[in-house]
């Protein structure tokens, strides 16, 4: 998160903007973006800016033990999809928990 100036420009249009030129055509990026029930209209300001920046955005969150409820947001030039299959033997992951990961109650929507 942001805790100063120097730190903040890498969550900025400008920074967004010059990051695109060093993605291949599906390339995605992931920003770490704030908790969306603690600080929501934050992590969903990430979301906003990396779409004014030309990305594609898909939000996700999911429970980070050491942070609570703590969110991402991948840019793209093409939509997300979550895949269909993962791969096996992964510990944490799996499809029904994948796809929950990018579903927003009303406490964390988009505002």
């Amino acid at each position: 998160d942001p805790s100063n100036f120097s730190i903040g420009k890498l969550y900025s249009l400008t920074f967004y903007r010059q990051l695109k030129s060093a993605l291949n055509d599906d390339g995605i990026v992931v920003i770490q973006s704030t908790s969306p029930l603690i600080a929501r209209k934050s992590f969903w300001c990430v979301d906003n800016t990396l779409a004014a920046a030309g990305y594609q955005t898909a939000a996700y969150h999911l429970f980070v033990p050491s942070f609570g409820e703590w969110g991402f947001i991948i840019g793209s030039f093409s939509p997300y999809r979550v895949p269909e299959h993962l791969p096996e033997g992964l510990r944490f992951l799996d499809l029904p928990t994948m796809k929950a990961m990018f579903q927003f109650p009303p406490d964390m929507a988009h505002v």
